[in-house]
């Protein structure tokens, strides 16, 4: 997802689809399409519950090509900032991201 994220941010989402999809013969291959698919799937991870689609919205997205489409904001599993600064962070508190508990485990 990292790779997506990158890539939507900069305006090459599709960049990651794979060749075979963008066989410029086939006549069911519309890029405005996968980059709404892209969109679409980048709304459902991220980093915030709050933030991601009911499924009756996805649905409804993906439906409708009238339907507004919101911006992104980045995935759950990114992580922001670099190790020393999160692993300075873990010995004074325990790091709690989308209420998922991330344990690291040191050798004796």
């Amino acid at each position: 997802m990292h790779q997506v994220w990158r890539n939507w941010k900069e305006g090459q989402g599709l960049e990651i689809v794979d060749t075979v999809i963008i066989d410029s013969s086939s006549p069911t291959f519309r890029p405005r399409d996968i980059q709404r698919c892209l969109q679409i799937g980048l709304l459902c991870v991220q980093a915030r519950p709050d933030d991601r689609p009911f499924m009756s919205a996805v649905v409804f997205m993906l439906e409708s090509e009238a339907a507004h489409i919101p911006q992104p904001k980045p995935p759950g599993y990114c992580v922001i900032g670099n190790y020393s600064t999160w692993s300075k962070q873990r010995d004074r508190e325990s790091c709690t991201v989308n209420q998922i508990t991330m344990s690291i485990i040191d050798a004796r």
